[in-house]
């Protein structure tokens, strides 16, 4: 039973947490082996300055991340390989 805490921008909310909510549940189940319906998410909206952040570290990209940082935080109960780890972090 993964649970996943999703750090969201408090003005994207209402037009992204759907969407977000299934790609992930879609996600875990593929890569992660998690039966359907195994879903526990918990969404924290943020203000504009309740979020500090480095726009360029290790972005990989000369402009940076933008204001609409996504941040993941998965807390599965068993272990995954490290293949399962790859294709989790490649879906998108």
């Amino acid at each position: 039973m993964p649970i996943t805490r999703i750090a969201i921008p408090e003005r994207r909310f209402n037009a992204w947490q759907s969407k977000i909510s299934e790609a992930l549940q879609q996600s875990l189940e593929s890569c992660f082996s998690v039966p359907a319906n195994d879903c526990f998410q918990l969404f924290d909206r943020y203000g504009e300055t309740d979020r500090v952040f480095d726009k360029h570290y290790l972005s990989g990209d000369e402009s940076g991340r933008s204001e609409d940082l996504l941040v993941f935080q998965i807390t599965a109960g068993r272990p995954r390989n490290i293949e399962q780890k790859q294709a989790l972090r490649r879906v998108g």
